[in-house]
């Protein structure tokens, strides 16, 4: 079974390089999705039934508007924070494995 990922980015350069980055290394393990728009992603959140959305920090994103089943984490630009907005927090600049991890 595949890890239902989605990711919702407004910088089109990067999100074309993670996708291409993932769709390459786990595309045995990860079935990506990825978005512009925040109410276009929860939207499919919901009807795709996403197992994990990761999201830029600047999208204010309402996690009860989620699906219960769905993780959640902000994408940032520092690997020094751990939370944004009471949520999670990953790096967005390192190596895709530890992404991935």
């Amino acid at each position: 079974m595949k890890i239902k990922l989605a990711i919702l980015e407004s910088d089109q350069s990067y999100l074309n390089r993670i996708l291409l980055v993932f769709s390459t290394k786990y595309a045995d393990k990860i079935q990506i999705y990825s978005f512009s728009s925040l109410e276009m992603a929860i939207t499919a959140v919901v009807s795709e039934k996403i197992d994990v959305l990761i999201a830029n920090d600047s999208f204010d994103v309402n996690t009860d508007e989620l699906s219960h089943r769905c993780s959640f984490a902000y994408f940032v630009d520092s690997p020094d924070v751990e939370t944004v907005k009471g949520q999670r927090a990953i790096c967005k600049f390192q190596k895709a494995e530890l992404i991935y991890k």
